[in-house]
């Protein structure tokens, strides 16, 4: 007989901050959400369980569907519980009409409150289970949906944390405010898709940690150094902050980018002097989410975020910008986390991409890569 359960493990997290039943010496009630006109996903935990020996499972089930259907399990609190098999997951249901699944849930704080707490407050498990959306748009959709909320809790937080620092507060407590907040946004933006967004947010953080005279906490890695060439060119402000509002206004375009519903972009890919090039670019870290064409043409769907990229002419004039590799030159990538009417243009001659307003009209991309 067919295995009823597989499940994929994406390595990541972000989601909507439900709270989860709490049992109060009863059964735990179910949480559920509708899966189209007559399904719907439900799960529910029991955290008298996880208070008392560290582990508990979620359980799992899909009602009113015969269909074989996609799961997202996710973790939007790693500092309270963490997940067997990844803070982020899609499970492949199928067979029964009632599906179920279990994930085993490890305890990391052992102060888990009794009642749930909010959004960006921390101390209880904050999960989400619903159904996984096939198609990219809609599935970005949803994530942005899910992270409007807590990027609105981070950024009131940054804001009234750096209202309580001084005119002059030590540089110890500004480096305390952006690894707080940094590691607030990891957390947050921690999707599998969500790959190249993370890394454009760290490339921020670590242009702060330039600015504010930090220079010592930066990594020593020849990978890090070649990929932030650029960053070590760029001027400096003069003040904390200066700095500070640096990261104000990243915090406030990654939330107006969620509550927008921004996260991805189309964007054309061009080349000088020929089209026909081959162009992929990817998550440094991350190659299998890569975005695949030959110029002209348009990249559809891509999410936001700072890229590798692979470009070859003819299979003679191979070159990239691939911070990650063993042997990496400096470069710079390419940033789509805000960019507006611009194109990715490549130069064969040069032997560079790069980011470039777009002056010819609309058809310099002739076609839509599917």
């Amino acid at each position: 007989m067919a295995r009823c359960l597989a499940t994929v493990s994406l390595a990541s997290l972000l989601l909507a901050a439900a709270p989860l039943p709490a049992r109060g010496g009863v059964s735990p009630q179910p949480s559920c959400q509708p899966s189209g006109p007559k399904a719907r996903v439900c799960y529910d935990i029991d955290l008298d369980e996880l208070r008392k020996s560290g582990s508990t499972t979620l359980r799992g089930w899909i009602e009113g569907t015969p269909r074989p259907s996609a799961i997202r399990v996710h973790n939007n609190s790693p500092d309270v519980v963490r997940l067997q098999g990844g803070e982020d997951r899609v499970l492949h249901t199928a067979c029964k009409r009632h599906s179920t699944f279990r994930v085993k849930v490890r305890a990391i704080s052992p102060d888990i409150p009794d009642i749930p707490d909010i959004p960006g407050m921390p101390g209880m498990p904050r999960l989400v289970v619903r159904a996984y959306e096939p198609s990219p748009r809609k599935e970005a959709s949803l994530i942005a949906a899910e992270l409007a909320p807590l990027l609105k809790a981070i950024e009131m937080q940054f804001l009234e944390s750096r209202s309580r620092l001084l005119a002059d507060s030590p540089p110890a407590a500004i480096a305390d405010l952006l690894d707080t907040t940094e590691r607030s946004l990891l957390a947050v933006l921690s999707y599998e898709e969500l790959a190249p967004l993370r890394d454009s947010v760290q490339m921020e953080f670590l242009r702060a940690r330039l600015a504010s005279g930090r220079e010592a906490a930066l990594p020593s890695s020849r990978v890090m150094i070649a990929a932030l060439t650029a960053v070590f060119a760029a001027p400096q402000p003069s003040s904390f902050d200066r700095v500070l509002d640096r990261i104000e206004q990243l915090l406030h375009k990654l939330r107006k980018m969620a509550e927008n519903d921004d996260l991805m972009v189309d964007i054309c890919v061009a080349s000088t002097p020929a089209t026909g090039m081959s162009f992929r670019m990817y998550p440094r870290y991350y190659r299998t989410l890569s975005y695949l064409t030959q110029t002209a043409n348009v990249l559809t769907h891509v999410y936001r975020g700072l890229y590798a990229y692979e470009a070859n002419q003819g299979f003679r004039w191979p070159f990239r910008c691939d911070p990650a590799a063993s042997d990496p030159s400096p470069c710079t990538m390419l940033d789509l986390l805000i960019r507006e009417k611009e194109i990715i243009h490549c130069d064969v001659s040069a032997r560079m991409c790069y980011l470039r307003v777009d002056p010819a009209p609309p058809s310099i991309c002739r076609s839509q890569t599917p």
